[in-house]
């Protein structure tokens, strides 16, 4: 584990990413979805095809929905994340999804993959509703991460500030920059692999700087358990 940047404040509640943190990096294949786009690999794919002409921006659409649907059947849990999301819910603390994927993808996985309770969970085309309880947070035309809206509107449902949320992903430039957009904490999973996360903090920028770099999802527990003073109890 290293840790970057100073942490005072304690953890209230955790925001995941779905792609790459919840689940295995690889189910989605990103460059086959940058091509069948037309949009280069360094680009925010939804902002390029968001500025796309009409024809042009439903064709593209309709290749990232195709790749995101293959990408969904080959969707594994990462190790350790029933087990944090276990631990999490044992010492109360609320746990949410914000995802640049699509709804039916984020239901999918809800239904098929996923017991944990998460609320919100929120897809790039709004949030899921998740029963009688919930209210719209984001309309389809919010912005998507790394815009820190939907950040601060979960940390005002939960009532807390958004420095005691940790933000957690894969993606430096879409989770880290979300969650130091808003003022939260970030964690980065980089396990080392030929993924985004290392090369996009490869750029050097600022907003990319996450407060800390796990290896494994179960190495957040000792953070949490630090920031919060919570004594140490093994995982079930």
């Amino acid at each position: 584990m290293l840790r970057t940047l100073a942490r005072r404040m304690a953890t209230r509640g955790v925001v995941f990413d779905m792609d790459g943190t919840l689940t295995k990096a690889g189910s989605l294949d990103f460059k086959k979805m940058y091509d069948l786009a037309g949009v280069e690999l360094s680009k925010d794919i939804l902002a390029e095809v968001a500025a796309m002409p009409a024809a042009q921006r439903k064709e593209a659409m309709q290749a990232i929905v195709d790749v995101e649907r293959e990408g969904a059947l080959r969707m594994e849990l990462n190790p350790g994340a029933v087990e944090l999301a276990t631990w999490l819910d044992v010492q109360g603390l609320p746990m949410a999804i914000v995802t640049r994927n699509s709804a039916a993808t984020l239901t999918y996985f809800l239904e098929e993959m996923w017991d944990a309770p998460v609320n919100p969970a929120l897809s790039r085309d709004g949030e899921l509703d998740l029963g009688p309880t919930s209210t719209p947070l984001i309309t389809k035309d919010a912005p998507a991460k790394p815009d820190p809206a939907a950040m601060l509107l979960i940390a005002k449902r939960w009532g807390v500030s958004p420095e005691e949320i940790l933000m957690v992903g894969d993606s430096a430039a879409n989770d880290v920059a979300f969650g130091n957009g808003a003022g939260s904490a970030t964690a980065l999973l980089d396990e080392g692999a030929a993924g985004r996360s290392s090369e996009e903090r490869a750029a050097g920028k600022k907003t990319h700087e996450p407060t800390f770099t796990v290896k494994t999802l179960l190495e957040l527990v000792p953070i949490i358990e630090a920031e919060n003073n919570i004594n140490k109890e093994k995982i079930k």
